[in-house]
């Protein structure tokens, strides 16, 4: 009899036994119960089980839906990569009584789902927890209550581990006191897991802006980026994405073996690195409440090298005012099963997953991303194609060229000095723009051309001559800051009717779309010497003023300036009544001429300008600089700042402008 009932149990337990094993495994897969548990993970990572509750969804290839029941009824707004797991993030309110609205009490909650096993292992309930904030920190889940000033630290399980002092998100979110590379350094950006994070700051070897990832747990520089400022998007061990162009939507990859990548996209929404190098991008439709455009989720996976290998687009449905399906902030990418994850909820708390699987490479859409290997390439494209938009007023000239294809542009008899004038670019490492290439207006300046090919011959003779003066490296270190080079056009009259500038200038110098632009009328090249280096001080200023900011010893400043001016001298800080001031008339020794009262910078250029003008015409008696006279202590003044401000390795023990110190 006991043998009987034995042998009853035993078939009851391997009937059972079957019909559980049939959603996660095929009978020939029975051996999956005797593995270790590493073992078996790493089969569930191959097949995972949620798959079991996945539906395709409409019109894609490579995108499902997936409902789990246990999802159902539960207020998530948002997930979080959690370890191997999905943190399921819920916000509702919980007070049944009638209330106005801004008295509403929202509370968290929170679920750890199992995607492999396809289930919820471990729940906080809001009556379980009080916080009004939340971090993933690594495999914790930190949540904050700034009423407390507690920060209670549970694991993958929700177990609780610590309790912290809410002086630790401080220092998480702030610079590590072991980083010292930058000046100014500030965090704009940490990975999800807080591992690693964007740092913005400025080199101290160059002084240009950059953007570096640095790992958190030791305050080391993985990667940096030169001549960007403040940046956001993502970062990972593999590298980082900023937005390098607000208002062109432009985007640049640094890998962490330093190549970089440029590519135009909007509406985007999050990029995630994936383990393999390659971007995985979510843009997401912005239509306006009385639009009735529908709201459109896209996802791009882009291999820099070779474009758009996948990509799906899902209909979220009719935007309105009682829309109440929407997308959640984060996603979550999963490598162990090659998938991206979304969470769709309801104001009816009915959430689902949207899975996108990576492995079923379609593009079904047909997207496309040109990715370009420099700045200047994706902003020439964009010009080209009409896209890109000026970061200016509509009447400020800021178009760099008029023939954006000047390889390919039939040149005729300026075919020489175009030529000529490519040589002179390649030689000192600047842009420079002749004839039918200059625009008609640049900055608040209405340009005329000037297309003689003698008068273009001779400008380009003269500018070099002077060019060759500056130590070789000169006009790159003139590249700080953002500033990414220098543009010169040599054209014709120089014409502004704009209020505080001069109305007939022979040059000027502006800074345009992160280049510094010189703008030369090439009708008096002949008289250049002063003129080209009067300009040329202009950039030399603004690089050290940049400096004295960040160099707390600097040598340059106004106030130092300043006291080499006579008691009580103040600068006019206009151009208007400068030819007949008394302010001059009374203090004719410390200035080369009135044109030098307007401002210190027009000053120092003056200056400039004339002792370059006497280096390169031979003048070595020139009054202004006698010994012991205000000019030659100016002067003098001047060329320190410049060697302070300059890296000088490697240059003359005289330069040109110091041609007058013994």
């Amino acid at each position: 009899m006991k043998r009987s009932s034995h042998k009853k149990i035993i078939a009851y337990s391997l009937a059972v036994f079957i019909a559980f094993c049939g959603t996660a495994c095929s009978f020939n897969d029975v051996s999956f119960y005797f593995k270790s548990d590493s073992e078996k993970q790493e089969y569930l990572y191959r097949s995972p089980k949620f798959w079991d509750d996945a539906v395709a969804a409409d019109k894609s290839d490579n995108l499902s839906l997936l409902h789990n029941v246990a999802f159902e009824g539960k207020p998530y707004n948002d997930i979080r990569n959690f370890g191997n797991y999905i943190l399921m993030v819920g916000q509702g309110s919980y007070n049944t009584s009638i209330i106005d609205d801004d008295e509403i009490k929202i509370e968290y909650s929170f679920d750890v789902y199992d995607p492999w096993h396809n289930e919820i292992t471990a729940s906080l309930s809001h009556n379980d927890i009080s916080c009004d904030s939340y971090e993933i920190v690594g495999n914790e889940l930190w949540l904050v209550s700034s009423d407390t000033g507690k920060i209670s630290v549970y694991d993958t399980n929700l177990n609780l581990l610590e309790t912290k002092n809410v002086s630790a998100l401080d220092k998480l979110s702030g610079v590590p006191d072991s980083f010292d590379s930058l000046y100014s350094p500030s965090v704009s950006y940490l990975s999800l897991d807080k591992k690693n994070a964007l740092i913005s700051g400025v080199n101290p070897q160059n002084y240009k802006y950059q953007v570096a990832s640095v790992d958190l747990s030791t305050g080391k520089i993985i990667s940096s980026y030169d001549g960007q400022g403040f940046a956001s998007a993502a970062v990972s061990d593999n590298g980082f994405v900023i937005k390098t162009d607000s208002y062109n939507d432009i985007w640049t990859y640094h890998t962490s073996d330093d190549n970089d990548y440029f590519f135009n996209l909007a509406n985007l929404q999050n990029i995630t690195i994936a383990n393999d190098s390659t971007l995985l991008i979510r843009q997401e439709t912005s239509p306006k409440e009385d639009s009735n455009a529908n709201h459109i989720i896209t996802g791009t996976h882009l291999v820099p090298d070779s474009g758009v290998i996948s990509s799906f687009s899902y209909d979220i449905g009719n935007f309105s005012p009682d829309m109440d399906s929407f997308c959640s902030t984060h996603s979550v990418y999963l490598p162990q099963c090659n998938c991206m994850f979304y969470l769709l909820y309801t104001s009816e708390c009915n959430p689902q997953l949207l899975v996108w699987d990576l492995d079923n490479r379609s593009n079904s859409k047909d997207i496309t991303v040109p990715v370009y290997s420099s700045l200047d390439d994706i902003i020439c494209a964009m010009i080209s194609d009409g896209t890109y938009v000026s970061g200016y007023e509509n009447n400020f000239g800021d178009t760099i060229t008029n023939i954006p294809d000047p390889d390919n542009y039939d040149w005729g008899v300026l075919s020489d000095v175009n030529i000529a004038a490519d040589a002179l670019e390649q030689k000192y490492g600047i842009s420079i723009y002749i004839g039918p290439e200059v625009p008609s207006r640049i900055d608040c300046y209405d340009i005329s051309s000037n297309t003689n090919a003698q008068d273009i011959s001779d400008a380009l003779e003269h500018l070099n001559r002077i060019l060759a003066c500056y130590p070789e490296d000169f006009f790159l270190q003139l590249c700080y800051g953002d500033i990414r080079g220098i543009r010169i056009y040599l054209a014709g009259d120089l014409d502004s009717s704009t209020e505080g500038t001069i109305q007939e200038a022979s040059g000027f110098v502006s800074n345009i779309n992160s280049y510094d632009v010189m703008a030369l009328n090439i009708n008096y090249s002949s008289d250049w010497d002063y003129t080209v280096n009067h300009e040329l001080s202009h950039l030399i200023d603004q690089r050290l003023d940049f400096i004295s900011q960040y160099k707390s010893d600097s040598v340059f400043s106004e106030d130092k300036w300043n006291s080499y001016n006579p008691d009580g001298f103040s600068y006019l800080d206009s151009y208007d009544g400068y030819t007949d001031s008394k302010r001059y008339r009374r203090n004719q020794d410390y200035f080369i001429d009135s044109y030098g009262i307007t401002y210190p910078t027009e000053d120092r250029a003056e200056i400039f300008g004339t002792a370059m003008d006497d280096y390169l015409n031979g003048f070595t008696d020139d009054p202004n600089f006698e010994t012991d006279t205000p000019l030659y202590y100016k002067l003098s003044y001047y060329r320190k700042c410049i060697r302070d401000g300059f890296d000088t390795t490697g240059w003359p023990d005289k330069l040109p402008w110091e041609s007058i110190f013994e």
